[in-house]
């Protein structure tokens, strides 16, 4: 199993860094926007933090990853998925689009009515290293969340949890290659 997937955080409090993000993210207290962007670096939590406010919503998680489904065929099947309730009762529906910088305009354009219009049980995640390229009017639907990349003391955190979990004997200055070697990515 890869490390980061075995070891990447599936609660709030199991996150590292971003704390001002966390708060934001905790004083929505179920209240969660229909339509979120998250942006920020490479490994600064993005996706995962996605799957974090996908648990909160007690939802059913469909992943999109925009690097390979960024068509208008995708965005369609989206829409058509709107319109069908989730199967258990009190739970949500809740779409994770992964690289969202690399989405065709068409994609975009689609994606306006579900993110504006759709059921109270749907909600929409855009995880996005370039905010920039995501249009203006989605971006005008959706409350948008910047994270930053992890400074040297979060990401020997990251480490030291990892290692000691690993049972494994790292020297400190193998743990310092490694972060001066990351550009703050987890």
């Amino acid at each position: 199993t890869d490390l980061n997937q075995k070891y990447r955080p599936k609660t709030l409090t199991k996150l590292i860094g971003n704390n001002q993000t966390k708060k934001i993210i905790e004083a929505w207290e179920g209240q969660i926007p229909k339509a979120i962007i998250l942006s920020g670096p490479s490994g600064a939590g993005k996706t995962t933090l996605a799957r974090i406010t996908v648990d909160m919503l007690n939802s059913t998680p469909f992943e999109v990853n925009a690097a390979n489904d960024r068509g208008i065929e995708t965005a369609r099947e989206i829409e058509d998925m709107t319109k069908n309730p989730p199967f258990l009762e009190g739970t949500k529906k809740v779409w994770i689009i992964d690289e969202g910088h690399q989405l065709s305009n068409a994609f975009q354009n689609s994606i306006l009515k579900p993110l504006e219009d759709s059921p109270d049980y749907c909600h929409f995640i855009i995880c996005t290293t370039n905010p920039e390229k995501i249009i203006a009017t989605i971006k005008t639907r959706c409350s948008h969340l910047k994270l930053e990349a992890l400074d040297d003391s979060e990401l020997m955190l990251v480490l030291e949890r990892i290692v000691k979990k690993e049972k494994a004997n790292v020297k400190k200055n193998v743990l310092d290659i490694i972060i001066s070697k990351s550009e703050g990515s987890a």
